[in-house]
């Protein structure tokens, strides 16, 4: 038994130190080539930090806005974008692992359980490649710089400041700034994070007063946003937008079955195998209970959204990203919960799965490199003035429209400027 731990944990290191090397390189390939953040950044030259943000005419995300501005604000030529965004991306990989970490200590901890710390961060990881894997619409959602400092980014804000309003250490109310940041960034995570706070409550983890107080917080910015005309503005814009039209259920929920989640599986089965027995005091039924009445509300509140933003249907496939996390998290907790009570012992289950994971993983990060790469290569090109290179590139798993119209668009208003 001991060894089999010890190679499943082997495993897991390999499997981390793997995904690592992944998310840098494919990072270092990244490049800004949406149209939306083009034109965020246009603005942000020509109208400066500040009137950029409170100017949008638009769905009003200030925090997100703001985050946005400070990543590309210094850089002067489209060649040092890529940094900016490996940086950002490396500060928030970071952030998020911690965070988790931060609550893999706190359930350890109330298991009477404990692991050494490397275990604890090699966890944290497979838990960010569970989220890499599951979440919908994985390229838009990682690699969309906008789009994944609204969609990923809340992730870190709620994760601190959950760790933060459970504790009683002296920076306990710096929560109130994280659920502040929170109302500055995509509706739906506002509606959650309430959600979540109305539930600690009832379970009694939290007083009335901590309720309020950090309610207002998260509220406070939220007004702006909910308020304007920005709304409004959005609606009457996607009324034009035909590719909706094509959204509906089975469009949707389709990618659950996506064939690249076989590394959602795999993850489960390993984390599950090295988890198993330093959860049984949690009530299981509980905790799924509070996950899926937020797990419900946002799926209605998901939809709703659909419906009457995106013109009568299931909207884009990246607005259910936040309900695909908390699907995700239902999903290990419910396994961890069945293996818990018919006590299957999965170690050798587990010590199988990351030997396949390993192959497959490897395989796909080899093909990823080498397409991003490809496509890195082309995009540098353009901008060193080789405008013969203009064609259908493949960008993998980055977000790209395919081609680089929108990048010599902004490089020629540039010029003409």
């Amino acid at each position: 038994m001991k060894k089999e731990k010890k190679i499943i944990w082997l495993f897991i290191y390999f499997i981390c130190v793997l995904f690592i090397v992944f998310y840098l390189s494919i990072q270092y390939n990244n490049r800004i080539n949406s149209q939306d953040d083009f034109i965020l950044i246009k603005r942000l030259k020509d109208l400066g930090f500040w009137k950029s943000i409170i100017t949008w005419k638009f769905n009003q995300r200030p925090i997100g806005h703001m985050l946005f501005n400070i990543t590309f604000y210094f850089n002067e030529k489209v060649s040092s974008f890529k940094w900016s965004l490996l940086l950002s991306n490396l500060i928030f990989i970071s952030l998020f692992t911690h965070s988790i970490k931060l609550i893999i200590d706190k359930i350890l901890k109330k298991n009477n359980q404990n692991l050494k710390q490397i275990k604890k961060w090699s966890l944290s990881i497979l838990i960010v490649m569970c989220t890499f894997f599951f979440v919908f619409e994985r390229s838009e959602i990682w690699y969309w710089y906008i789009c994944f400092l609204l969609y990923l980014l809340p992730l870190v804000f709620i994760n601190y400041g959950l760790i933060l309003i459970l504790s009683n250490n002296k920076i306990k109310w710096f929560s109130l700034l994280l659920f502040f940041m929170i109302g500055g960034e995509l509706e739906i995570y506002i509606f959650i994070t309430f959600c979540i706070l109305v539930l600690v409550y009832i379970n009694k983890l939290i007083s009335f007063k901590k309720l309020i107080i950090n309610t207002i917080s998260l509220l406070s910015l939220s007004i702006f946003q909910f308020f304007n005309k920005g709304i409004a503005n959005r609606i009457n814009l996607e009324k034009k937008a035909e590719i909706i039209d094509l959204s509906t259920f089975t469009s949707t929920f389709i990618h659950i079955i996506d064939h690249k989640n076989i590394f959602f599986v795999l993850l489960v089965i390993i984390i599950t195998s090295v988890l198993s027995n330093k959860t049984q005091k949690i009530n299981y039924p509980k905790v799924m209970m509070n996950l899926g009445l937020v797990l419900l509300q946002t799926f209605i509140i998901t939809l709703s959204i659909g419906k009457i933003i995106f013109t009568n249907s299931w909207g884009p496939l990246r607005i259910w990203a936040p309900f695909s996390i908390l699907l995700m998290l239902f999903i290990i907790i419910l396994i961890l919960y069945i293996n818990n009570r018919t006590e299957i012992k999965l170690q050798f289950l587990g010590i199988i799965s990351s030997f396949i994971f390993i192959i497959l993983f490897t395989a796909f990060s080899f093909k990823q490199y080498y397409i991003t790469s490809n496509y890195a290569e082309a995009y540098d090109n353009i901008l060193d003035g080789d405008v013969e290179v203009i064609m259908e590139v493949d960008s993998g798993v980055l977000i790209s429209p395919g081609h680089y119209n929108f990048l010599l668009e902004y490089l020629n208003t540039s010029k003409n400027e």
